[in-house]
């Protein structure tokens, strides 16, 4: 659990952060030194589509802003992690296995568009591993693999105090490693069989416990 702080304790400057994941948005913001000040989650509703994504978000960060109580100079900047595939370098979603209908979208520039201020864009596990390194569970270690467990899975990779994001912004897409060669393995989120993610993913956990009911 991160160190949470009131607006008056915190040092500036102060960071919004994102994590767009297939079935909630959520936002928080930090100091300086990592402490948390607020924090928020609402709906992803994926079935609007992205541009509804995007304008969502974009507001979102805007709320977190207004609702902490600091001034444009004192804010450091804005970090949005979304799951893959995606293309880091520019901005976009590629083919998101739980956003589906998002493909191919500038999700970092809409958003941008919206809230008013350059976004920095990331794989949502990458940026946890980050987290984690910075102020969290991996702060004493100079490498760390960091696993996220929820609609999808998710990795991220810190070597040398590094982001490993991989030459095409695939290096953690650890979920759809395949576990189960079988030609009828369960179905993964995008399409395929066997695939780590259709077995211990939130949603795949929580389906095979439904069926065993």
């Amino acid at each position: 659990m991160f160190e949470q702080v009131t607006r008056e304790e915190a040092e500036a400057p102060f960071f919004v952060g994102i994590d767009l994941g297939g079935t909630n948005i959520k936002a928080g913001v930090v100091d300086d030194r990592g402490r948390v000040l607020w924090r928020d989650q609402v709906p992803t509703y994926v079935e609007r589509g992205p541009n509804d994504g995007a304008r969502r978000i974009g507001e979102l960060i805007k709320r977190a802003i207004a609702e902490v109580g600091v001034s444009d100079d004192e804010v450091g900047g804005v970090g949005l992690g979304s799951p893959g595939t995606m293309d880091i370098p520019g901005g976009k979603l590629v083919v998101p296995a739980n956003l589906k209908g998002w493909e191919h979208f500038p999700i970092r520039d809409e958003v941008s568009k919206v809230c008013g201020r350059p976004v920095v864009f990331a794989n949502d596990a990458t940026a946890a591993a980050f987290g984690e390194s910075w102020v969290g569970a991996g702060k004493q270690f100079d490498s760390l693999i960091l696993l996220t467990l929820g609609t999808g899975i998710g990795c991220g990779i810190v070597i040398g105090d590094m982001l490993l994001d991989g030459q095409h912004s695939h290096g953690g897409e650890y979920g759809h490693t395949v576990i189960d060669c079988r030609p009828d393995a369960p179905t993964c989120s995008c399409g395929r069989r066997g695939h780590l993610e259709a077995f211990a993913s939130a949603t795949a956990v929580t389906r095979r416990a439904k069926a065993a009911l």
